[in-house]
């Protein structure tokens, strides 16, 4: 079976000003009994995970960079598993230093039945530092 994808803002790249002070927020919500996912960089390192402390049960989040990155081109990929959740929702959301948003990246719905079923998800960042 398919994944059902449905966004209301989904760009594949983005550029962020780290001397501005701008930042992405990952968030990601899952229905079901366990979330299995992973946001990575090309290097493998995890940026957010079901093993990042929760918000609120169900919702994990985090911020990047938190500290600046060596590369002036990343991408980030989500990659979410169906095994035990039948729907996730995945935010990235630009930010300037004063926490106003400045831009929804990805703000999509990512559903399926089917336990075998997965789904990656790209954001390329090009960063001013």
């Amino acid at each position: 079976m398919a994944v059902n994808v449905s966004c209301s803002g989904r760009v594949l790249a983005v550029g962020l000003d780290l001397t501005a002070g701008e930042y992405l927020v990952y968030e990601v919500s899952f229905l079901g009994a366990q979330a299995v996912f992973a946001i990575t960089d090309l290097t493998g390192a995890v940026i957010l995970s079901p093993s990042t402390p929760p918000v609120t049960p169900g919702k994990c989040r985090t911020r990047w960079p938190l500290t600046t990155p060596s590369q002036d081109d990343v991408t980030h990929t989500l990659v979410v598993h169906f095994v035990a959740a039948t729907q996730y929702i995945y935010s990235a959301i630009r930010y300037d230093k004063s926490g106003n948003q400045l831009q929804t990246c990805k703000n999509c719905t990512y559903a399926s039945t089917t336990a075998t079923d997965y789904f990656p998800e790209a954001l390329r960042i090009l960063l001013t530092k």
